[in-house]
């Protein structure tokens, strides 16, 4: 049996993403809204990622910290008006979606 070859992975674009999660995993779906103008009517998925929930404990922490330090060099990054409160609403219900 030889080894996996990851000297080529895949790499995708995404701008808009959806997060929905168990009792035992977290699903994360990856994925590019086609149409700017109507956003969310025509979504390309390109990737899905299962993982436990602490793994995903361990990824949010990881991207805090990334951008965190980010910030730190290159200046804040700007969330548009009102996308932090349209968050934390998607949150209240069984599907978790947050879009560029």
């Amino acid at each position: 049996m030889s080894a996996p070859d990851n000297s080529k992975p895949a790499i995708g674009f995404s701008n808009i993403f959806q997060m929905r999660f168990g009792d035992n995993d977290v699903l994360l779906e990856f994925g590019v809204d086609m149409n700017p103008e109507q956003p969310g009517q025509l979504v390309e998925l390109n990737a899905r990622v299962a993982m436990t929930p602490r793994s995903a404990k361990i990824l949010a922490y990881t991207l805090t910290k990334t951008i965190e330090s980010f910030e730190q060099r290159v200046g804040p990054i700007s969330l548009p008006p009102g996308k932090t409160e349209a968050i934390d609403k998607s949150l209240e219900g069984p599907f978790h979606t947050a879009k560029d």
